[in-house]
């Protein structure tokens, strides 16, 4: 995928999805990300991740670790370490901010990036 692609999968995935994609850890904790987490939600590259490709082990690697680590995710074929970052910065607007937010992030990042902001139609 180019990245107005990659783009418009993440963006039509969160905001469609409309929850972050976490798991609480305990008491007193801050609730963890998750690539896949309860009630079948994803974040940001985890609807990256196909549903075949997925292994509870990819869980709590950072981006950059599945990068390196797990090479043949096709959502990293083709990946250089600009799209990582491109990827990273995607994944910031899950993991950072409420969803209430993702719209206009993702509409921002849209723009700083070149890209045509995604229409998300209910």
């Amino acid at each position: 995928m180019n990245r107005q692609e990659i783009y418009n999968t993440v963006a039509k995935h969160l905001l469609t999805q409309g929850v972050a994609s976490r798991i609480e850890r305990g008491p007193g904790t801050i609730p963890a990300c998750m690539y896949r987490g309860p009630n079948g939600t994803k974040c940001a590259v985890g609807c990256l991740i196909s549903d075949d490709e997925y292994k509870p082990e990819l869980e709590y690697h950072t981006l950059e670790m599945l990068w390196r680590d797990f090479p043949q995710l096709s959502a990293f074929q083709n990946v250089d370490e600009n799209d990582i970052t491109f990827l990273a910065n995607l994944q910031t607007i899950h993991d950072v901010y409420t969803p209430d937010t993702w719209k206009m992030l993702l509409e921002k990042f849209a723009m700083d990036h070149g890209l045509v902001p995604y229409v998300h139609s209910i």
